[in-house]
């Protein structure tokens, strides 16, 4: 038998231009001769670009040039994962603990995902923008205990793991003493029911810095503490505010816990017959000083005739609080504030998650799951008489599996859709919030499906993930161990150039569709299925290591996920090379975090808890112990705890001397103090509580 560099250039390039465009990109990777094959055919590149989503329209320079079609060739499947995803994806599992409690434990962003992505420049776009980071936390929860770890991503994954422990909030070191809420009762012990993050805002419309809220009590539900934890860049961890709060009578479990844009925290108490009752805290402050929190509470009920789905999940935008239920993360019921500000409650009303069968129609106002957004400034219509028209395009994603429409009772769209609504205005060019829900009535038009989808109709109990990349070109659904993704060019959906995308924005002097209804006027997905007017997306499964909990992608080719084996991420990009790598997460911790009141009854019991935190064991791995107080340093009972935990200190540090900080050291009459300069920050008042916050060097 012939060997396939004995065969003609011909033959070669016949064998070649027979491959999917996946199957040739790894060709070309892995074979020098079949690349120079490549190079020597001009007509073969040009088939397998047409075979690539992409602009039909190439400059001549590059089409007459084989290195520039091979390099063009290279970029396009690697946007579209036609660079063999399923093949070549790297693949690393960081073990953690079996005891990780994954329904609570998620990894989050630093900066707040909300502004909203942005696709697109035109002139006057009053669009939001968001700030790009990669700087991420993975909160760890052991199930059945008061601790709260925070990691945070590193920047190279080498060593010891993607994750480094900065971290650990314990509630039970100090407080089970004196708080009713804390130790064990009823041999039940104290546990965190819920948590809730709201990250950095990067333009500073919400909080200047990351704010944690822990929820933590007893399963059965009598009283909860609530902590309030701010995570400063340079400070670390700084408490803001601890309430005893006491659940309603009726409440069964904690739904959800949730943050106002504000900064205040809200509870979504599960109860009896079928209701939800959300209620929003503030903390006021009373004439002797102390704190407490107001509350207003809400009540959902379900309809008979509608099976209710459990929610496990709130967010809270700009007076609208969102519940989404546990099969799918689509919103299911919507509060609003009331128009009247004397009446302190929310309207609440079952959201419509399905959209009518059909190409296009005129809706309401929907919340779906937010893509990308685009401003086409005053463009020309022919159509109105050459009238200028501001156009807001918006991408959202709807997931759905009801067969007939809640409203009009009609058929619905079954699966996973992207579709467009479009809201335009020809009087002034206003800025446009595509999640608010007074954008009144809508056009929307259907741009793609996304096909073979897990099963909608048979989910786990943990529901369908989604996760979208931070500029939409990635999508993600997980049901269980299956796992597949989806690339997008949000661009070409949104574009308004009638010929072909990329030479037009949308000025003044150019006539654009306001309205379009295909994706596929500028043949960019000519190689793809067409059912009606969109477009079918097909997607790449991966291979899963495990039940996927939650996911999130970090960039446009990493994702992440929590998995029941551990901490898991894909890398899709150019340069993976099918490496699978398995690790245990680290385990040593940067700082801990303890809670000392001035009004607390010191035991020994408590010095015993605080001496423990810093063990040797810890102690060895640590570089920075904080103990974090409220005000009243010169307290007796506080000198005594310090100085004792310095001596416990003292025994696993070397006896190197520690420079004091410049203008932040403070001198102590114990010996065993002198090596330890204490660094306390700026004091603020925060919650009403003059905070400091001390680190012990060690060394």
């Amino acid at each position: 038998m012939p060997r396939l560099v004995d065969l003609p250039a011909e033959l070669v390039q016949e064998v070649l231009s027979l491959l999917d465009p996946s199957s040739f990109y790894i060709c070309l990777l892995t074979n020098k001769f079949l690349r120079q094959h490549a190079l020597g055919s001009k007509n073969l590149l040009l088939h397998q670009l047409a075979q690539v989503p992409g602009d039909r329209s190439i400059l001549p320079r590059i089409r007459e040039d084989t290195l520039s079609l091979l390099l063009l060739f290279q970029k396009r499947a690697a946007k579209h994962l036609f660079n063999g995803v399923s093949q070549m994806t790297d693949i690393n599992l960081w073990r953690t603990y079996p005891s990780m409690d994954r329904r609570i434990s998620n990894i989050l962003p630093w900066y707040d995902d909300y502004p909203c992505r942005v696709c697109g420049e035109s002139k006057g776009d009053h669009s939001f923008t968001s700030k790009p980071s990669n700087r991420h936390v993975f909160l760890e929860v052991p199930a059945k205990n008061a601790v709260l770890q925070i990691h945070i991503l590193k920047e190279n994954c080498t060593g010891n793991g993607p994750f480094e422990m900065s971290y650990i909030i314990s509630q039970e070191s100090l407080w089970g003493h004196q708080s009713t809420t804390s130790g064990t009762r009823n041999g039940q012990s104290r546990e965190v029911l819920q948590i809730a993050w709201q990250g950095d805002c990067p333009i500073g419309l919400c909080v200047p810095t990351p704010t944690l809220a822990i929820l933590s009590g007893h399963s059965y539900l009598s009283e909860v503490e609530l902590v309030i934890v701010r995570l400063h860049t340079h400070f670390g961890p700084r408490i803001q505010a601890r309430y005893n709060i006491k659940a309603p009578a009726e409440a069964q479990a904690v739904a959800a816990l949730a943050f106002t844009p504000e900064g205040d925290p809200t509870i979504t108490w599960q109860c009896r017959y079928h209701c939800y009752k959300f209620v929003k805290y503030s903390s006021s402050k009373n004439l002797d000083g102390s704190h407490h929190f107001t509350r207003t509470h809400e009540t959902m009920l379900y309809a008979d005739d509608v099976a209710p789905d459990r929610i496990t999940h709130v967010q809270i935008r700009r007076g609208m609080a969102i519940f989404f239920p546990r099969l799918f993360q689509m919103p299911f019921w919507v509060g609003r504030m009331h128009l009247d500000p004397m009446w302190d409650r929310m309207i609440f009303s079952r959201q419509e998650i399905s959209m009518p069968a059909g190409v296009a129609g005129v809706t309401t106002s929907r919340q779906g799951i937010y893509l990308t957004q685009r401003h086409l400034h005053k463009l020309l219509d022919a159509d109105m008489n050459q009238h200028e028209l501001c156009v807001n395009a918006v991408l959202k994603l709807f997931i759905s599996r009801d067969e007939y429409h809640m409203t009009t009772g009609g058929l619905a769209l079954q699966g996973a859709y992207i579709v467009k609504t479009i809201c335009a205005s020809d009087s002034s060019c206003k800025g446009f919030d595509p999640l608010a829900a007074t954008n009144g009535r809508l056009y929307y038009v259907y741009v793609a499906r996304l096909a073979d989808t897990p099963s909608l109709e048979n989910l786990p109990t943990i529901g369908l993930k989604v996760a979208v990349s931070p500029r939409s070109y990635r999508i993600a659904l997980a049901a269980w161990r299956t796992l597949k993704i989806y690339s997008i060019n949000p661009k070409v959906f949104l574009s308004s150039d009638r010929s072909s995308y990329g030479s037009d924005y949308g000025n003044a002097s150019t006539y654009c569709d306001a309205y379009p209804t295909n994706a596929w006027r500028s043949g960019y997905y000519n190689n793809y299925t067409r059912e009606e007017e969109h477009v079918v997306l097909e997607p790449v499964a991966l291979l899963s290591t495990g039940v996927i909990h939650a996911m999130r992608w970090i960039n446009e080719d990493e994702l992440w996920a929590l998995t029941d084996e551990g901490v898991c991420q894909w890398n899709v990009g150019v340069w993976a090379t099918d490496d699978i790598d398995y690790g245990e997460c680290q385990q040593s911790f940067f700082g801990l975090l303890t809670v000392v009141s001035p009004h607390d009854i010191i035991t020994k019991d408590t010095l015993d808890k605080l001496q423990a935190n810093i063990a040797p064991d810890n102690l060895s791995k640590a570089e920075t112990c904080v103990l974090l107080v409220h005000s009243n340093l010169c307290d007796l009972r506080f000198n005594d705890i310090f100085k004792a935990c310095l001596r416990n200190v003292t025994k696993y540090t070397s006896k190197s001397p520690v420079k004091p900080v410049a203008g932040h050291a403070k001198e102590s009459s114990d010996k065993e103090c002198d090596r330890f300069p204490l660094i306390p920050p700026n004091n603020s008042s925060i919650g009403g509580s003059q905070i400091s916050e001390m680190r012990l060097k060690t060394l």
